[in-house]
Parts: structure tokens; C-alpha cells; sequence
């Protein structure tokens, strides 16, 4: 299960985005009951830790009001 945090974003916009980490933490966990195997528990977990990861990035941090780079293909990231 997943911990309760300890502090509330500064933002509405981490906000958002931490209400949906957790409902992808709540999916995982639901995965977890309805497909008990070892394959499915280390993926779930994988996901579980990247999704509590952001979510405490974004209770820490402060919103940043610059700019984002303009998309010119520079720095995209590729998902395997």
C-alpha cells in the first residue's frame, strides 16, 4: 500500500499529477491481487517505486514558473 504523504504540493498542477501516481499505485496494487504471479509482483513494484519517486519529487519541490525549451526533438525521451 502506498504511504500517505507527508506534505501537499505547492502547485494544483503537482497536484494532478500526484492524484494520478496514485491512482497508478492503486492499479498496481490491484494487479498485484488479481495476478499473484512473480513476473507481474516485480513489473508492479518497478512501477510502484518511479510513480512514489515523482510523487515525492513533487511534494518537495517548489513549481517553477519559467518557461519550458522550445520542442525542437532535442531531449526527448525514447520509452523500451
Amino acid at each position: 500500500m502506498v504511504k500517505p504523504m507527508s506534505c501537499q504540493p505547492r502547485c494544483m498542477l503537482a497536484h494532478d499529477i500526484i492524484n494520478k501516481l496514485a491512482a497508478i499505485i492503486s492499479n498496481c496494487d490491484q494487479l498485484e491481487i488479481e495476478i499473484p504471479s512473480p513476473w507481474c509482483l516485480n513489473r508492479t513494484a518497478k512501477i510502484k517505486h518511479l510513480a512514489l519517486m515523482v510523487s515525492e519529487i513533487l511534494t518537495t519541490r517548489e513549481c517553477d514558473s519559467t518557461p519550458a525549451p522550445p520542442k525542437n526533438g532535442q531531449g526527448d525521451v525514447l520509452l523500451s
